[in-house]
């Protein structure tokens, strides 16, 4: 996606036939990235003047935004009230949802950069601090709810196991969980590259 979306944002909208087409693609991979907001714009970007966009692409577009709104709600409404850990948050586009209503919360990400994005959002009841997922050992345990957003697929299955008891170490019983994920849709997904079935 990394790749496909530099490509992409080098194109200029205004010299494409099909500028519809563009602005999808330019979704499709942004959110492959995880860059939600990019994936937003050019979403919006589709469904301007949606006369002249291809069914399919107005279509899914606007499913999108549909799904992206739908999980945003679910969130903050899963963690209202709640002390919550939010694992490999990233640049914190679902923390502002979960924080929004919760107690506290606290977003660990092994990745210094989107870090620092994170905590440029300046929510006002969250702390982010640098993590490994796989080791979650931290002195703010117990937690009444605990995120994670699209890292789920990132998971080895030989590690599977061993996350989810690190994650359950940090929770209080009756904690809230919720896992978000993209599940793979014939025709409307890129084709799986690799398994490690």
């Amino acid at each position: 996606f990394g790749e496909a979306i530099g490509q992409l944002n080098s194109v200029d909208a205004r010299g494409v036939v099909d500028p519809a087409s563009l602005f999808f693609f330019k979704a499709v991979a942004a959110e492959g990235l995880l860059e939600v907001k990019p994936a937003r714009q050019s979403l919006d970007q589709v469904l301007v003047g949606v006369e002249g966009v291809p069914v399919q692409y107005s279509a899914m577009a606007t499913l999108m935004q549909a799904d992206l709104q739908a999980l945003r709600l679910a969130i903050e409404q899963t963690f209202a009230g709640r002390r919550v850990l939010d694992v490999a948050c990233g640049t914190g586009y679902f923390s502002v949802c979960a924080a929004r209503r919760a107690r506290s919360l606290e977003g660990i990400d092994a990745n210094e950069e989107t870090l620092a994005l994170a905590r440029a959002k300046g929510i006002g009841n969250a702390v982010f601090r640098r993590g490994d997922a796989y080791d979650l050992a931290t002195a703010a345990a117990p937690y009444s709810g605990a995120l994670t957003t699209f890292w789920w697929s990132h998971v080895p299955r030989s590690r599977i196991e061993s996350f989810l008891n690190g994650l359950t170490q940090q929770l209080e019983p009756g904690a809230a969980v919720m896992i978000a994920d993209n599940t793979y849709v014939e025709g409307s997904n890129t084709p799986l590259v690799r398994s490690d079935a």
